[in-house]
């Protein structure tokens, strides 16, 4: 079967950079379907402004229809900070012997070593770091070393086993940010083409 793509996040509000950025490994990666898992009280980010039923009612309305896509509530079942390795347990039990790509910016790349047994990740996933406008991969130092030495470069790796590798998806991302879509909506300025239509609707009341 066809691996399953993981991107996590706030989504607070999910926008137009976060599903196309979906969209764009969910091809290029040829996946069976790209799980959408907002975090609920996230350790290494600032809390989000809006609770996590509103930002998940937000993300099933942007991608209802959209087959690829599919929004995963797991992590609002713990009552603490969100730990990706738990998340990634959770889905290895579930999804035992399935190639499964955790998603994830190349800017987080750099700061990897701060997430919780970040060395045990690749024991459940693969790790997908899909290029960002202006980001870059750590050039040097302990990170770099243990990215390349699980670095490959084809795609059909990841199909071949369930996890243990690290593959860079250059891709083009829309260069669009929650925290700039809530100082526009903050200051009454537009969103239009950042957030889907419907999205938009809902987070204006209209």
């Amino acid at each position: 079967m066809k691996p399953i793509g993981l991107l996590g996040g706030t989504f607070d509000p999910v926008h137009n950079g976060h599903l196309r950025l979906a969209i764009e490994v969910f091809e290029r990666l040829d996946l069976d379907q790209v799980r959408l898992l907002p975090a609920p009280s996230p350790r290494l980010r600032d809390a989000p402004g809006r609770d996590f039923q509103t930002r998940l009612q937000l993300l099933r309305t942007a991608i209802e229809g959209i087959e690829a896509l599919q929004a995963d509530d797991r992590e609002s079942r713990h009552s603490r900070p969100t730990r990706s390795i738990e998340t990634l347990q959770s889905l290895r039990e579930e999804f035992p012997g399935r190639s499964l790509c955790l998603i994830l910016g190349a800017d987080i790349a750099t700061r990897l070593d701060q997430w919780h047994q970040w060395q045990s990740l690749p024991d459940y996933a693969h790790l997908v770091f899909a290029h960002r406008p202006g980001s870059e991969l750590p050039l040097s130092g302990p990170l770099y070393d243990w990215i390349g030495e699980r670095l490959v470069d084809s795609p059909a790796d990841l199909h071949a086993r369930a996890g243990g590798l690290v593959y860079i998806c250059d891709i083009p991302v829309l260069d669009i940010q929650a925290r700039d879509i809530r100082a526009r909506l903050a200051a009454g300025r537009s969103i239009v083409f950042l957030v889907p239509e419907k999205v938009k609707r809902m987070l204006l009341n209209e």
